[in-house]
């Protein structure tokens, strides 16, 4: 049983390297190109991404059009985008590669990117076809959890060098049900020049959205509306979307973008329109869409076009699939504490496992125990933890090189023990201890008065008596006798034998491996490796199934404004 090959820090490496990997692959398409040609291309706006609305921003895809998005991902995330085919319209993001990447780093978030917008090919009204890439790397932050703050820097390769320019948004969701969002694009601290054609290259446009979810304040319907227009002047666009969860990991999209550009037809300032219909698939940290668009430009006439992407996320969006391995391996070391604020928190401990018995994913939990110490309350909450995991159809093992009464009693719970040929159980009973401290306050001068009522009160003892009175004592060997009986009772119950037979084999004094097999108290005696070709063996781990060492699954938070939280 080698849990340590899928640990967090392996499990936390595989996925950025895939990450960069993703990122690099688009990067060799997006190398900087510049051309003599004169652009007709706005750089500032980008490549066009539907369903990225201004209010509600889609994870990486923020970088594009509102960076303050970027502060609600807990986790990295990397997307390949592509917008092919269709008509430049007007002044609007056009085709072309997008390649984002976005990672938490503490309480900032921070994001990179690289697209490469398209103009229109030759024949179109253009000298000829050229693309301009645009590199931009963004950070953002969260201000009291209803206010998001992001900034983009953004340089964009031309023949006359590579001119700068910065993007500001800003988020508020001062409830679950409804999203604000300012943007300002395409600042710089001039205009930049394209040669007369098709006017500056660079050009502030302003932004304002909202977004409401009105189905209870959840992700099932998100309503959103976009108004964009150049500083200056009158014309812009304005943008209106829905977005339906139709099932867990399965979104559909509806826009339609009207845009009011610079070019004088002869009926005047021409409109265009554009309406995408996109289809958003989550597959655990995978996810994938599919899009398509139609043009309808009074400059270029009726075109259509697709919307490809894919992303990869740290965390797990809503899913299709169950996302998270099929066996997982426990790890249970040292004391846990009740306070909330130790890194080994016993409530912690038990959330998981409670998310393990929610988890469709997994069928089987196997305990790696390495000298776990539990108090008897918590030997409690632990058994009934087991039983939770056990009535929701989880398979489980219990996996140590020595076991003591308390962690047997856990062990006992589960559907098979192993323990190693050098182990022991030590299951030896139960005790009491009582210290008398009355001699030694004497003599150091302190006198000790203490009122009781009734025989049993016997808390002052310790410092009054200095012998265990017969009271206390016939108190502490009914409390030792009950939980022996409890003992007794749980461990008979798991291991399907009678509290007779339990009582023999540890009234024999049953310490090593071999012995309690024997005595039915534990199941295999098996070196790791070995212990986890016994589990395939008794149909615990499937064929071609690996443990992994347990990580809980982050799940991507979809709630608007402040979290939830719970007050005592």
């Amino acid at each position: 049983m080698h849990p340590e090959s899928n640990s967090p820090e392996t499990t936390l490496r595989g996925q950025w390297t895939r990450a960069a990997v993703l990122v690099g692959l688009l990067a060799l398409v997006t190398l900087p190109c510049a051309s003599a040609s004169a652009a007709r291309l706005r750089a500032d706006s980008g490549v066009h991404f539907g369903g990225n609305a201004i209010a509600a921003p889609r994870g990486a895809l923020s970088l594009s059009t509102n960076p303050a998005g970027l502060s609600t991902l807990n986790a990295f995330e990397a997307r390949l985008q592509l917008a092919a085919g269709g008509a430049w319209v007007g002044g609007t993001r056009g085709a072309g590669w997008g390649s984002f990447l976005a990672l938490p780093l503490g309480a900032v978030r921070l994001g990179l990117s690289a697209e490469r917008v398209s103009d229109v090919p030759p024949g179109d009204g253009a000298p000829g076809a050229l693309s301009v890439t645009r590199m931009s790397m963004g950070a953002a932050v969260v201000l009291g959890e209803r206010l998001h703050l992001g900034v983009a820097a953004r340089v964009h390769s031309r023949v006359e060098g590579w001119p700068t320019s910065w993007d500001l948004g800003l988020l508020y969701r001062p409830w679950t049900w409804l999203s604000l969002g300012v943007r300002a694009t395409g600042m710089a601290r001039s205009s930049v020049d394209q040669g007369g054609f098709g006017g500056p290259l660079l050009h502030t446009r302003w932004g304002w959205g909202l977004a409401v979810r009105p189905i209870g304040a959840s992700d099932r319907l998100t309503l959103a509306w976009d108004v964009t227009w150049p500083a200056g002047e009158q014309r812009g666009s304005m943008t209106g979307q829905a977005r339906v969860r139709v099932v867990d990991g399965l979104s559909l999209m509806a826009e339609l973008q009207r845009h009011r550009h610079n070019v004088t037809t002869g009926d005047g300032v021409g409109d265009d329109t554009r309406f995408s219909l996109l289809v958003d698939v989550g597959l655990g940290h995978w996810g994938t869409e599919v899009g398509v668009r139609s043009d309808n430009s009074a400059v270029n006439g009726e075109k259509g076009g697709v919307q490809l992407g894919v992303r990869l996320s740290g965390d797990v969006p809503r899913s299709l699939v169950d996302a998270g391995d099929e066996a997982v391996v426990v790890p249970l070391e040292g004391a846990y504490s009740e306070a909330p604020i130790n890194a080994r928190f016993f409530g912690r401990l038990l959330l998981r496992l409670d998310a393990l018995a929610d988890d469709p994913a997994v069928r089987t939990v196997v305990f790696r125990a390495d000298g776990p110490r539990f108090t008897w309350s918590q030997v409690e909450e632990l058994r009934a933890a087991v039983a939770r995991l056990r009535s929701r159809g989880k398979r489980t093992a219990w996996y140590a090189a020595s076991i003591g009464t308390r962690g047997y009693m856990v062990a006992s719970a589960c559907e098979r023990i192993g323990m190693p040929e050098t182990g022991t159980l030590a299951a030896r009973g139960f005790g009491a201890d009582f210290v008398g401290l009355s001699e030694a306050l004497t003599k150091v001068g302190v006198s000790v008065q203490a009122l009781r009522f009734g025989q049993h009160k016997s808390a002052p003892e310790m410092f009054t008596r200095k012998h265990i009175s017969a009271t206390l004592r016939a108190t502490y060997q009914r409390i030792i006798q009950a939980r022996w009986q409890a003992f007794v009772t749980a461990v008979a119950a798991g291991r399907s034998l009678t509290p007779e037979q339990v009582e023999a084999a540890l009234g024999r004094g049953v310490t090593f491996p071999a012995d309690a097999r024997a005595a039915l108290l534990i199941d295999a005696v098996a070196e790791p490796k070995a212990f986890e070709k016994q589990l395939r063996d008794w149909g615990l781990l499937a064929r071609g199934a690996r443990l992994a060492r347990f990580t809980p699954l982050r799940m991507r938070r979809t709630r608007w404004g402040r979290q939830d939280k719970i007050a005592v």
